[in-house]
């Protein structure tokens, strides 16, 4: 898992956002999380409410789930048990 998500780390970061959105969400793509979905664990204050929760896949297809700040994104929970959010 660890060598999975260096992977995911280093194809994503070669790529600009804007061909990110356009990737399949169960490929290299994301999925935007509603925040009434998020049931396992509590939300960090630093994601407001306006900010938009963010799964990609990083091993097979477990999420690693976070949030987009300008051209960064940051990793909050690995989902590995499916238990976060509604999937």
């Amino acid at each position: 898992e660890k060598a999975s998500f260096a992977d995911a780390m280093l194809q994503l970061a070669q790529l600009p956002w804007s061909q990110i959105c356009q990737l399949p969400r169960h490929g290299m793509g994301f999925e935007i999380i509603a925040r009434t979905s998020i049931s396992g664990g509590a939300i960090p204050d630093i994601i407001s409410e306006d900010t938009n929760i963010i799964a990609f896949r990083f091993h097979k297809l477990a999420p690693m789930v976070g949030f987009r700040r300008e051209d960064t994104f940051y990793v909050v929970w690995f989902d590995r048990a499916f238990n976060l959010y509604k999937h």
